[in-house]
């Protein structure tokens, strides 16, 4: 019942041009840092409404970004998240520490987004928590591909997130202006959509974790919530 109130409560954001943030303030008077949550292919924003408001009770306080996932590639909307982010980073206390959480192909873009970063914003960074991100691709591009062709069309970051030796994945680099943050990342035992192999960053150190959901479920899973809680508690 929750997940189906969740959608009603999202199909308007469907219709927004998005690019915004939605603000989600800490339930406590001196926050214990700044969360920001990237949402997935074919979500908006709403679909991490349940994951921010948890945060918020811990003492974070929480934006969730919001993009419409199917109009543009991947790096173009890297790049546009890069200079929210900018933005963003500017209206925040400089000493406050940033987390991020992301959700599936939420946690590619943030990898495009931080090729460039400034160094005095990457540092800032405390840690990442990636949810069933596919940083080495899925099957599920080139299934829907090979049984519907006109995919492409339709959805303009699909072929994006393919696992093949010519994937746009691959050409995605580290950060140049420092090390990748601290990473885990948080697997549903039952997902379909990535596979176990393609969820590490090559060349990056991760804490691997595990909830038993799916791959959509993750975002609604206290399981997840929990292992989450206890890495960002570790790098606050």
């Amino acid at each position: 019942m929750r997940k189906v109130l969740n959608f009603i409560i999202g199909i308007p954001a469907y219709f927004r041009r998005g690019f915004r943030f939605s603000y989600e303030p800490a339930k406590q008077k001196s926050p214990a840092g700044t969360v920001i949550l990237i949402h997935g292919l074919l979500m908006r924003e709403a679909s991490m409404r349940w994951f921010s408001k948890q945060l918020s009770e811990d003492g974070f306080r929480c934006f969730r970004y919001d993009y419409p996932t199917s109009r543009l590639g991947i790096f173009r909307h890297g790049a546009i998240l890069r200079e929210r982010l900018t933005a963003l980073f500017k209206s925040l206390p400089p000493d406050e520490k940033i987390f991020f959480v992301t959700h599936s192909m939420g946690g590619i873009l943030l990898r495009i987004a931080l090729e460039t970063l400034p160094a005095a914003e990457l540092n800032r960074v405390a840690a990442i928590a990636m949810l069933a991100p596919p940083n080495q691709g899925s099957y599920w591009p080139e299934r829907i591909r090979k049984f519907f062709p006109p995919a492409k069309y339709f959805n303009r970051c699909l072929p994006d997130l393919r696992h093949t030796e010519d994937s746009p994945l691959r050409k995605i680099r580290q950060p140049q202006n420092g090390a990748f943050p601290p990473l885990c990342i948080v697997r549903g035992e039952h997902d379909a959509k990535v596979a176990p192999e393609f969820l590490p960053l090559p060349g990056v150190s991760a804490e691997m974790r595990a909830a038993p959901c799916g791959h959509a479920a993750l975002r609604h899973s206290r399981e997840a919530l929990e292992a989450v809680r206890q890495f960002l508690a570790e790098k606050a």
